[in-house]
């Protein structure tokens, strides 16, 4: 019995090869819709109004130390990761870290920003997977507000009230 390696060699080389059989074409134009079928195609999908103001209320703001920090009592001074003179040279370095995490999503911030300013609302790409049909097509939502799961010890009496036990 044959490994998949050495069929996948073979059909690769009917494929490519002058002697072409009815069956080894076959297999060639199946690999093809498969590489076809693997191609995601793209659609853009417009922003819900939630989205689009989360992303509008990002803020980007540096992580900074209060002033008179080096007033603090030494107990409080060595809960830091760093002695207390060189806290400066720290808050610096997260800085750096921060600002390169929060670029792209001001980048991102402005783009809808533009967008909802010319059309009135934002639009994003998404793929349309044909496989995954049966995903909601909606984003995950928060859930409903209100209690989900009954509280041990109350009933609910038939006339909407409750009672404790």
């Amino acid at each position: 019995m044959a490994s998949s390696s050495e069929e996948n060699k073979a059909m690769a080389a009917a494929c490519s090869g002058e002697e072409k059989k009815i069956s080894m074409a076959a297999a060639c134009s199946g690999e093809e819709k498969k590489k076809q079928k693997e191609k995601k195609k793209m659609k853009k999908v417009r922003m819900p109004q939630d989205e689009v103001d989360m992303i509008m209320a990002y803020k980007d703001r540096p992580l900074t130390m209060p002033p008179g920090f080096e007033n603090y009592p030494k107990k409080i001074l060595d809960c830091f990761p760093v002695p207390a003179d060189q806290l400066g040279d720290f808050f610096a370095k997260i800085n750096e870290v921060y600002d390169k995490a929060g670029k792209p999503l001001l980048e991102e911030q402005e783009r809808v920003r533009k967008e909802y300013e010319e059309k009135g609302y934002a639009e994003y790409w998404i793929t349309d997977d044909d496989e995954d049909e049966s995903a909601p097509r909606s984003r995950a939502r928060a859930p409903a507000p209100g209690r989900r799961r009954p509280r041990s010890g109350v009933v609910k009496k038939h006339t909407g009230g409750t009672k404790k036990l």
